[in-house]
C-alpha cells in the first residue's frame, strides 16, 4: 500500500502505511527504509537518516542505508560524516566504486586533492565504465597538477576525458573540461611546461 501511495504521490499516505508497516514488523529492516526513501522523496533529510539509521539498528550491514546516510551528509555539507559513513560503506562493500567516487567528490570539496585523485583513481579500477568518475579524476589531476603539467600527464588527463565522452557523450561538464584542457594544451605558455 504505502508504495502504490507513493507512486501516485501521496506521501502523507504513503508515510502513514510505511509507519503501519513498522509497528506490524518490528523487527524488519524493508519498512524502515523504505519509509527513510520516502523522507528523502519529501526532502526531510534529517527524518531520512533517522529512518536510516533505525534501519540500521535491525539491520547492522545494510550496506545500501550506510551508503544513502553518507550521501545525505554529503548533501548537507556535512563531510566528516558522510566519510564516516562512506568508510562503513566500504568495511562491507570494498569494490563499491560509486563509494570512491564520492569520497573524491568530497576530499576535492575540502581541498585535498590527493587524497580526492586517489579515490577517483580506484573508482575507475574498480569500474572502468563510470564515466562520472574518469571526468571527476580528470578535473582532479588538472587542477592539482596545472602548474606544472607535463606532457604525458596532459594526455592522460585528455584520455581519461574522452573516455568518460565516449561513455556519457552529451554531459556538457566534460565536454566543457575537455575543451579547457585541449585549449591550455595549444596556449604559448603551455609549451614552456
Amino acid at each position: 500500500m504505502g508504495l502504490i501511495a507513493e507512486l501516485e504521490g501521496n506521501f502523507e499516505e504513503a508515510r502513514d502505511c510505511y509507519l503501519e508497516a513498522v509497528k506490524l514488523n518490528d523487527g524488519s529492516s524493508y519498512p524502515r527504509f523504505c519509509l527513510a526513501l520516502l523522507y528523502e522523496h519529501m526532502d526531510l533529510f534529517d527524518e531520512a537518516i533517522a529512518a536510516y539509521q533505525d534501519t540500521l539498528t535491525h539491520n547492522p550491514g545494510y550496506v545500501k542505508a550506510f551508503f544513502n546516510i553518507a550521501r545525505l551528509y554529503h548533501t548537507q555539507g556535512k563531510h566528516e560524516e558522510a566519510i564516516r559513513y562512506f568508510e562503513k560503506v566500504l568495511e562491507g562493500d570494498p569494490q563499491n566504486s560509486q563509494t570512491y567516487n564520492n569520497l573524491g567528490l568530497i576530499y576535492e570539496e575540502l581541498g585535498d586533492l590527493p587524497k580526492a585523485i586517489a579515490s577517483f583513481q580506484t573508482s575507475t579500477e574498480l569500474d572502468a565504465f563510470r564515466p562520472e568518475a574518469h571526468m571527476n579524476l580528470a578535473r582532479a589531476l588538472y587542477h592539482h597538477h596545472r602548474d606544472t603539467i607535463n606532457p604525458d600527464l596532459l594526455q592522460s588527463i585528455i584520455e581519461r576525458l574522452q573516455m568518460a565522452l565516449s561513455l556519457d557523450p552529451h554531459n556538457p561538464q566534460t565536454q566543457a573540461l575537455l575543451q579547457e584542457v585541449e585549449s591550455f594544451t595549444s596556449s604559448p605558455s603551455s609549451s614552456s611546461r
